[in-house]
């Protein structure tokens, strides 16, 4: 289990435990908004600068951290993760906020002190609008696993915590229309049914917030809808691409052609966007699906043998018990 602590204004996932150790910015002169916890930074272009936070260890022993920046993506829920480092980027990107700082690094703080983390960040020479959005992810190395014997479980769990400070980068505060759009439709593998996925993305350098998306999955020039699906508050990361599931019922859609529409909007209904298109799911794939299907493990009826002997035996039971009994009835009779 990872629980990630994001330092960022937004809701945070958290496990039952707290962690023995946090973070802390040091906001910067060049802050645009001094109310936020996290690096909200206006530059000009090519300009350099050290961002700076500490990493607190609170336990009594010497831990090591791993410290890496990592671009802001979305991921399949519509929700905006930091946690990936390396990880393909949108075809549309224009300035990688990975590539702005060093790579990964590991610090040893000692127990039960705090050790200041330096990261030198150099910024794009070309000017550009709207911002540039990634984090600071921050982890202790070696974590501890822990034995759950609630119930008699015995379970060993491994509560992982990390840290994200958000970094948000612009050269100026001018506002930026989103642009989302339906690149395909995509079929999935997922345990071993076909999956339909809007592949969705948001090609303008700006968070799309409270998005909502309707999708509608019909046999192509037919109205009969197949599939529906509606997916509530959602929130879309700057010039990302993420495939969001459509299909939530167990309904498998055949080999043939389709036509996906997309209804969203985003910005608390501000922003609006009908989209449409066509995809096919052809024969070779809907066979390799079904193969895959055919190679999943599943629960065998098989014969329960202890059920069974315990029968068995219960019956014995009560044969040889009438038979006692009744041996006793005709010596009564014969007295």
């Amino acid at each position: 289990m990872t629980a990630i602590l994001v330092i960022n204004g937004q809701t945070a996932k958290a496990a039952a435990s707290e962690p023995s150790y946090a973070v802390s910015a040091e906001i910067p002169d060049n802050q645009i908004n001094r109310k936020v916890s996290f690096f909200d930074l206006k530059v000009t272009p090519g300009s350099s600068q050290d961002l700076k936070f500490k990493i607190m260890n609170n336990s009594s022993a010497q831990h090591q951290y791993l410290v890496e920046v990592n671009r802001a993506s979305t991921n399949s829920n519509g929700i905006i993760d930091y946690t990936q480092h390396g990880t393909k980027k949108d075809p549309d990107l224009k300035f990688d906020i990975e590539a702005m700082f060093p790579k990964p690094q590991k610090v040893t703080v000692a127990a039960n002190s705090s050790q200041e983390v330096t990261l030198h960040m150099t910024t794009p020479n070309e000017a550009f609008t709207g911002m540039i959005l990634g984090g600071i992810r921050v982890i202790q190395l070696n974590q501890i696993s822990k034995t759950d014997n609630t119930k008699g479980k015995n379970l060993i769990t491994k509560n992982q915590y990390a840290y994200i400070i958000g970094v948000q980068i612009q050269q100026n505060t001018d506002a930026v229309k989103p642009d989302l759009k339906l690149r395909q439709g995509v079929v999935e593998k997922n345990n071993g049914k076909t999956d339909i996925a809007a592949k969705l993305a948001n090609d303008a350098p700006t968070i799309i917030n409270q998005a909502e998306v309707k999708a509608t999955v019909t046999p192509v020039n037919k109205s009969n809808k197949l599939i529906q699906m509606d997916k509530h508050n959602m929130q879309i990361a700057p010039e990302t691409n993420f495939d969001l599931p459509v299909n939530t019922s167990d309904q498998v859609l055949k080999p043939g052609k389709y036509t996906m529409y997309i209804a969203a909007n985003g910005d608390n209904g501000t922003q609006k966007w009908q989209m449409q298109k066509n995809f096919i799911i052809t024969k070779s794939e809907f066979k390799k699906l079904q193969k895959t299907a055919a190679a999943t493990p599943t629960s065998v009826n098989q014969p329960n043998y202890r059920l069974i002997i315990s029968l068995a035996i219960l019956g014995a039971l009560i044969i040889i018990g009438l038979l006692i009994w009744n041996f006793k009835l005709q010596r009564r009779g014969r007295h």
